[in-house]
């Protein structure tokens, strides 16, 4: 079976150029799940992704074709995208066209070229995020004025939050929405996409596929006797969907308690640059207001981005990880902190309780209660017993959600599915 993926970002395995450190950390599960399927006999896997720099290349690794192409903004359509896949199409003749993700416009110029080169019946789109959902959470919990008014950054990168909102929903509207009701299979892994999918698309026939996360996650386990106390980990604090504004506030409750709270925020972030006022945009503004207000500079550390390798290992030393994003379908990093048995605080949105029965596995607190946030953190710090408990009953859970060999299976029935193999 010739299977075709098309990504939104290159992947690590691919980008034998580099050097590992400098790779780029984002696509751990694509990589994760072609490693596997590279090693059925039956499956000749290619990957399509575009490129930030302006060159094309085709390199075969570990048994997996890549395709890079460079296109030079991918928040844009780009209407010659559509004559160049239907070559890749025309060339390659695969049996299974797997476009991962709505999130961009190049999604739906693939679903365009399989319609033109009539192989739509071979065509499924997996849910990652859904833009237009983020769109309508974006300005959660903020105040007009960081919302709506623009800083001087801000100005010249035309990127308050209320613009990262419409540029959302324009995607949502005019890209991901059109994509969806033209394909008939869709990979999914909540019933919240499923609902959201099945509203844009009645006809479309959906599969459920788990997501096998990074190598590394598999190996370690997650030891309170080997934690810095009192620690939390946030993945991803850039801007507002990911609601660190939120957990601020909460920070601030736990502090009264527990002084030496230490918190390590991963990502790129203007914060951690320690940029003049001036330099800043209204968001990340925003957020320092409220930690200086509230004098928790000396304990957040920005850590800036982390591989695979530190990001686990900075999971291990972890008491707490907290997910206080305004929504989520299904995040990774939620995954991989409990397939590592991390003690696990997330907000009650989107697909996140398709991963957590709250007060067994994990702790879901209500969109924007920055009070129960706190509540559940302290809670975890002052409770060895609960800590020791929701570890081992996430870890179970989350083993299950990310079994590889189970995943793998329910692609492979999925594609032989969508080609009516029996």
């Amino acid at each position: 079976m010739k299977v075709l993926w098309h990504v939104n970002v290159e992947l690590p395995m691919a980008q034998i150029d580099i050097p590992y450190e400098k790779r780029q950390a984002m696509g751990g599960w694509l990589t994760g799940l072609a490693g596997v399927l590279s090693k059925n006999p039956e499956i000749e896997l290619t990957i399509i992704s575009p490129l930030e720099h302006k060159s094309h290349y085709c390199r075969q690794v570990n048994g997996v074709r890549f395709i890079g192409y460079y296109n030079h903004n991918i928040n844009k359509y780009n209407s010659n995208l559509t004559d160049y896949f239907k070559r890749i199409l025309k060339k390659l003749s695969p049996d299974v066209i797997h476009i991962m993700g709505t999130e961009f416009p190049h999604c739906l110029s693939m679903v365009e070229a399989c319609e033109a080169c009539g192989v739509l019946d071979k065509t499924v789109i997996s849910i990652q995020g859904l833009v237009h959902k983020c769109a309508d959470n974006m300005l959660n919990d903020l105040p007009w004025h960081v919302a709506y008014l623009p800083s001087l950054r801000d100005i010249f990168r035309r990127n308050t939050p209320y613009l990262q909102s419409l540029d959302f929903r324009r995607k949502g509207v005019r890209y991901e929405i059109p994509a969806l009701r033209k394909v008939k299979y869709v990979i999914g892994r909540t019933d919240w996409d499923r609902e959201c999918v099945m509203k844009i698309n009645p006809s479309i026939r959906y599969f459920h596929n788990d997501e096998i996360l990074r190598d590394s996650f598999y190996d370690d386990k997650w030891s309170l006797d080997k934690v810095e106390r009192h620690s939390i980990f946030i993945t991803q604090a850039g801007y507002p969907l990911k609601g660190f504004h939120i957990f601020i506030k909460a920070l601030s409750i736990i502090k009264h308690k527990y002084p030496d709270v230490k918190v390590y925020v991963a990502g790129n972030t203007a914060l951690r640059l320690n940029r003049p006022w001036f330099m800043l945009g209204r968001y990340d503004r925003y957020c320092l207001s409220l930690i200086k207000k509230n004098d928790l500079r000396d304990n957040i550390i920005f850590t800036g981005m982390l591989q695979e390798k530190e990001m686990c290992e900075r999971f291990l030393k972890t008491h707490v990880f907290v997910l206080p994003s305004n929504i989520e379908n299904s995040s990774n990093s939620l995954g991989e902190a409990m397939l590592l048995g991390v003690p696990s605080v997330a907000a009650d949105v989107g697909g996140n309780g398709a991963f957590i029965e709250s007060g067994r596995d994990g702790l879901l607190y209500p969109s924007g209660d920055y009070e129960r946030m706190a509540k559940y953190i302290a809670d975890i710090f002052s409770d060895s017993g609960m800590a020791k408990s929701i570890s081992k009953r996430g870890l179970e859970r989350s083993n299950s959600n990310h079994d590889k060999n189970t995943i793998c299976d329910d692609l492979w029935r999925a594609y032989n599915s969508i080609l009516q193999i029996d």
